[in-house]
This record gives C-alpha cells, sequence and structure tokens, in this order.
C-alpha cells in the first residue's frame, strides 16, 4: 500500500497522541522522506518504538535514523526468521 504525504503527516499527528506503541516505517514514500516522518515521530513526549524498512539502505541513512531515535533499521527484503524485538 502507498503512503501519501497527507496520511504520514496525519501518522505523525497520531503517533505523538500516545496511541500508538509501535511504527513500521517505509523511507521511501511518494511525496514525504520516511527520515522525515520519523523526525516527527520522534518529537512526542513518550514516542512509539519506530523500525524503518526500506529496500534502498545506505550506512548513512541507517546511522541518521538512529540518530533520529528508531528503535531498528531493517533492509529489504528480510527475512522473517528476524526477530526484530530484542
Amino acid at each position: 500500500m502507498s503512503i501519501s504525504q497527507k496520511t504520514a503527516l496525519r501518522l505523525s499527528t497520531w503517533s505523538r497522541s500516545g496511541e500508538y506503541e509501535a511504527i513500521l516505517l517505509d523511507l521511501m514514500m511518494p511525496g514525504m522522506d520516511g527520515l522525515e516522518v520519523l523526525e516527527s515521530v520522534q518529537k512526542a513526549e513518550d514516542p512509539p518504538q519506530t523500525i524503518v524498512l526500506t529496500a534502498y539502505a545506505t550506512i548513512e541513512k541507517a546511522v541518521r535514523a538512529t540518530r533520529l531515535g528508531a528503535f531498528d533499521f531493517i533492509t529489504k527484503p528480510f527475512k522473517t526468521t528476524r526477530s526484530c524485538w530484542r
């Protein structure tokens, strides 16, 4: 499913409401970069755990996502045997 910029902005607002405990966030979305959404989500008082997924991984993106507060950075495709929760 594709996510629009409007939906991504709504997600960042909802996530700051404390309604969600976790978010799976793709980096590549039409109209908005997933790192922008992550940055917005992390502004919450108690932000949800966010796992970033991408098929276009670079070390720079992984480092930036981690510095912005991502719980994990997973490249696609990934093996379903990998445990996301540590």
